[in-house]
């Protein structure tokens, strides 16, 4: 599949914040990866271009569009099934305990590699106890370890991960990492960042700069 940026532009009380991007991202074919790192300084725009990009919100001017691997044009309701965003500005359901969000979650979109409850509390370092804990309770370091782990395992082709490592201490780093390292196949990943430790991974680069985007060589 690809996603075909052509001429986009956002704009904010009649402020650009970019005009004229032009950039095809490739979502790759079985067992491979693509890592996109997506540099920019703060307020350069680089969480709406995601937001943008994943259709939850629109371009102001030109057009975001998703294409199957038929050239076939994917609705609004198809590019959200098929991407996920991971961001500090997104609010877990505070009303829920973890058990009932984790099933709440399943139902929506699924999980793939059979991952369950019990991987869940592994993989955050979490006791049998977090389970009937309400999320309200959770402190902002474990709400991002939950957003990460669902996050990766989520069936979806493309991950936006807008500033990762947020509110994580050395343990969630290492978590972050791990996740990098194992869950990256068959997915096109976009890493949002100013932190060298959060996109050390990627292989390609662009930046948002001068109201454009540029490409960055590693």
């Amino acid at each position: 599949m690809k996603i075909i940026v052509e001429n986009c532009g956002k704009s904010f009380h009649r402020q650009w914040l970019y005009r004229n991007i032009n950039y095809t991202f490739e979502i790759p074919e079985k067992d491979n990866s693509t890592t996109i790192a997506l540099l920019g300084s703060n307020g350069s725009g680089k969480s709406t271009f995601g937001l943008m990009l994943l259709g939850q919100i629109s371009p102001t001017e030109g057009s975001i569009t998703w294409l199957d691997n038929n050239n076939k044009k994917l609705s609004i309701a198809e590019i959200i099934s098929q991407s996920i965003l991971i961001s500090p500005g997104l609010e877990l359901p505070e009303e829920l305990s973890l058990t009932e969000w984790f099933n709440f979650h399943s139902s929506l979109r699924g999980f793939s590699n059979n991952f369950n409850l019990s991987m869940l509390l592994e993989m955050c370092s979490f006791p049998n106890n977090t389970l009937t804990k309400s999320l309200g309770t959770f402190s902002s370091g474990m709400k991002q370890r939950v957003k990460l782990v669902t996050g990766f395992f989520t069936r979806s082709s493309v991950l936006f991960l807008d500033e990762p490592l947020s509110n994580l201490d050395d343990k969630g780093i290492l978590l972050y990492q791990e996740l990098v390292s194992k869950f990256t196949a068959n997915r096109l990943i976009i890493v949002a960042s100013n932190r060298t430790d959060e996109y050390e991974f990627c292989t390609n680069g662009i930046k948002i700069q001068n109201g454009g985007l540029e490409t960055i060589n590693f």
